[in-house]
């Protein structure tokens, strides 16, 4: 438009796929994006189902009243119809639509997890290196925007197919809706600490020591064969970060199987039984001593506490297991006994905000 100063009784509209029938956001009088305006952009590019693709645009001055029928989207996405007279159009320019977003509720994570992993269309494990040594590096989802969840990284929204997708780190972390936290920390990425940080998982004596972390996974077969129904973040020091849910290992992984997996937990520890792993698990959960059936303590690392989901609190043969239940909040020295303790409650979630210049159009 020549004159970008509006008139009184003007406005001014965006129209997304710039043709008459192409749906409108109201653009304030700056003729500026503004943060409340993405949720309206987003519902135009849902309805029309245009993603990751250029989507001509042009902005529109317009009156109230006339003959030309146009949808206007709000900021909650509700179209409304109304007629126009366009007193003025500016050309037409791209604007690179973010890649197809997840349409399913994330949190509760751990419910959350295995309809991530399985949905259509897939969604790939993300990475960049050699086939030799992969190194994630997958996409996170927004909190939700319009019912939906956008891939984003480095505060964009994701735009490009091919990294339309999650590496082990932000499948977990997107599951539980718990990525901004995640990432505000210093030197967090790849660190299964930082993310059991966020979700508020508690120690179950399987940390290790600083210059052998972990515990076996030989050891672990036993552990979690009393954990069946506990709710765990299991991963390798530096290196992999899992799930397990009620006896499923939950993973993005690599190669032979690029992407979501889903594996007995007895399975995969056999399969790696002289590998190390720290373990944690969910608040929520009750922890108990695994005791043989004649009372005697099993062969697992000293001090080991299993894991079992609170409304199936169970003691072992024995019936001398400790138990507690582990709440959010709770201090070590509460859970454990011993003094001075520091509580291990993860960040508050932030919610990220997409940088709405990745919109605008070009």
């Amino acid at each position: 438009m020549a004159n970008p100063a509006l008139q009184s009784g003007e406005r001014a509209l965006l129209q997304v796929a710039s043709n008459e029938d192409g749906p409108c956001i109201a653009m304030g009088p700056s003729l500026n994006f503004v943060d409340t305006q993405l949720p309206a952009l987003l519902q135009c590019l849902a309805n029309m189902n245009r993603w990751a693709q250029a989507v001509p645009c042009q902005a529109l001055r317009v009156t109230p009243g006339g003959p030309t029928e146009l949808w206007v989207t709000d900021e909650n996405g509700r179209m409304t119809p109304g007629h126009f007279t366009v007193v003025a159009r500016s050309g037409t320019s791209n604007l690179i639509s973010p890649v197809q977003p997840y349409g399913q509720p994330l949190y509760p994570g751990s419910g959350a997890l295995r309809r991530l992993g399985t949905s259509i269309p897939r969604i790939p494990y993300v990475w960049v290196g050699t086939i030799e040594n992969p190194i994630g590096e997958g996409r996170y989802l927004t909190p939700c925007i319009g019912n939906r969840h956008y891939f984003i990284y480095d505060g964009l929204l994701e735009t490009n197919p091919g990294k339309r997708g999650l590496d082990c780190t932000t499948f977990v972390t997107s599951a539980f809706d718990v990525h901004a936290a995640y990432s505000s920390g210093a030197g967090a990425f790849g660190d299964g600490s930082k993310v059991a940080d966020c979700l508020s998982a508690q120690p179950c004596d399987l940390e290790g020591t600083e210059a052998n972390p972990g515990v076996t996974g030989a050891d672990l077969e036993l552990f979690f064969a009393e954990n069946l129904e506990g709710e765990f973040i299991i991963w390798k020091p530096g290196k992999h970060c899992m799930m397990v849910i009620r006896g499923a290992l939950l993973e993005y992984n690599v190669a032979p199987v690029w992407g979501f997996r889903e594996t007995p937990v007895k399975t995969f520890l056999a399969s790696h039984p002289n590998t190390r792993y720290v373990v944690r698990a969910l608040p929520g959960t009750v922890a108990i001593h695994p005791i043989g059936s004649a009372g005697r303590r099993r062969p697992v690392p000293a001090g080991a506490r299993a894991v079992a989901r609170g409304r199936n609190r169970r003691r072992g043969g024995g019936g001398n297991g400790k138990t507690y239940t582990v709440v959010s909040g709770d201090s070590l020295s509460l859970i454990t006994g011993r003094l001075g303790a520091t509580c291990c409650c993860g960040p508050s979630c932030m919610t990220p905000t997409a940088r709405l210049s990745a919109l605008t159009p070009t």
